[in-house]
């Protein structure tokens, strides 16, 4: 769906590039976002409508929406807290930052 927003050539990170780290470097750390708070692109793309190609979703959560979305936004980063600390669903999480 975000096509005009990615390279050509750009690949998501996977559990099995944390081998390659792990072999090259001494310590690897990783965090695990977005599981439930995916929710927020559904009501972007089909409640208000919005394109992931033509507008930055991201932006607009981190700062124009914050206030809009905040009151049920919130708690869905609370459920991904708790969630993405049982290994089982760090494999489901969206964004994996090393």
């Amino acid at each position: 769906m975000t096509t005009k927003v990615r390279t050509e050539d750009e690949r998501p990170l996977r559990f099995a590039n944390l081998r390659i780290f792990r072999d090259t470097f001494t310590e690897v750390e990783h965090s695990e976002f977005w599981l439930a708070t995916l929710l927020i692109f559904f009501q972007y793309f089909f409640i208000d409508w919005i394109s992931p190609n033509e507008d930055s979703n991201w932006k607009r959560i981190l700062t124009e929406d914050s206030a809009r979305i905040g009151w049920w936004f919130n708690p869905l980063i609370k459920v991904d807290d708790f969630l993405l600390r049982l290994p089982l669903f760090q494999f489901l999480a969206w964004n994996m930052v090393t």
